[in-house]
């Protein structure tokens, strides 16, 4: 990893007076749910089966942005164990993904592990936003790993990505969830989507119960007041590909913790349920999500100081030096 953020940083200098006197834009949107879509309830209160002792493998993704006047770079690694274990950028892939004046991206171009423009051909010059080149980055990663995976694997995140914007970035959206589809398809994959304050899935299926949009964490503290338990469904969400999914909302020390798991084979997911909910931590999350979380994290983090260390004579934006001490953070014990 260092050896290759040597070369970038040697590279950059020779190119530096082309880059852009200004800071670019890095403005990010919140991340939702699809608008349209249906949700229909197969089973609210379910009988898990007890569990069977399941081998997962496991996996996650981490993005950080190491901002630059004239340039931003997206630092993107990943971490999968469980089974076979492949880690970003230690075992290869492009984990650099770029953003500047066209001229510059050209110069970085030919370095193996450096990406420059999507996969519909567009370079990603200092208009293009930031929000796609992340998800792209992360989803592209995914999906390789996921071919090298043998045993029922749990991905933190969703099965398919929700486009943020429409045109061309949707189009580069719609690549990569199809790829994902082929990717996942025959292969034992179940999603693990925290964050579900963003998430408006529930309320589609209880409409007789709300005027308006209403997040999936209010469903489900409503759900627990009714109901009493930890787990909710299955439910079938149909938007592209019909998905099933379990919901958890489970009592932590701070509080509730909530996520659902979804998967394109309901009879998987009922065999994973139960074993998910055994293997909860302290944090109410799966256990093997919390590691892959916070492997893959240390990977970015690691990443990101060492482009500090290399490039710290440069114009760093001050969100740049933020990020390291976060980075210090996230490597503690």
């Amino acid at each position: 990893m260092e050896r290759e953020i040597r070369q970038l940083a040697s590279k950059l200098r020779e190119l530096r007076h082309l880059l852009p006197r200004e800071f670019f834009d890095l403005t990010f949107t919140e991340p939702g749910e699809p608008e349209i879509g249906e949700t229909e309830i197969v089973s609210l209160t379910p009988q898990l089966a007890p569990p069977k002792g399941l081998r997962f493998s496991y996996l996650d993704s981490s993005t950080r942005f190491f901002r630059l006047q004239g340039l931003d770079v997206a630092v993107i690694t990943l971490h999968m164990g469980g089974g076979r274990t492949v880690q970003v950028p230690i075992h290869g892939g492009k984990f650099i993904y770029l953003r500047s004046r066209l001229e510059v991206l050209k110069g970085l171009e030919p370095l193996s592990f450096v990406q420059v423009k999507d996969r519909l051909g567009k370079y990603y010059t200092q208009e293009y936003k930031a929000d796609n080149i992340g998800d792209e980055g992360r989803v592209t990663l995914e999906n390789s790993a996921l071919q090298q995976c043998r045993d029922v694997t749990l991905l933190d995140g969703p099965l398919l990505v929700t486009a943020v914007f429409g045109g061309h970035y949707g189009q580069v959206m719609d690549a990569l969830n199809q790829e994902r589809l082929t990717v996942i398809k025959g292969r034992e994959v179940v999603g693990v989507v925290k964050r579900l304050e963003y998430s408006h899935w529930l309320y589609r299926a209880l409409r007789d119960k709300f005027t308006g949009k209403v997040n999936d964490v209010t469903v489900l503290d409503l759900l627990h007041t009714k109901y009493g338990g930890e787990v909710f469904g299955p439910f079938l969400l149909r938007h592209r590909v019909d998905r099933y999914a379990y919901y958890f909302r489970v009592e932590t020390v701070k509080g509730p913790s909530y996520f659902r798991v979804e998967s394109l084979d309901r009879e998987l997911l009922e065999r994973v349920a139960p074993e998910l909910r055994r293997r909860l931590t302290a944090n109410g999350i799966p256990y093997e999500i919390e590691l892959a979380d916070r492997i893959s994290k240390r990977l970015s983090a690691s990443a990101y100081l060492i482009l500090f260390q290399h490039l710290r004579d440069m114009e760093l934006h001050y969100d740049t030096r933020l990020g390291v001490d976060q980075a210090l953070r996230d490597l503690e014990p």
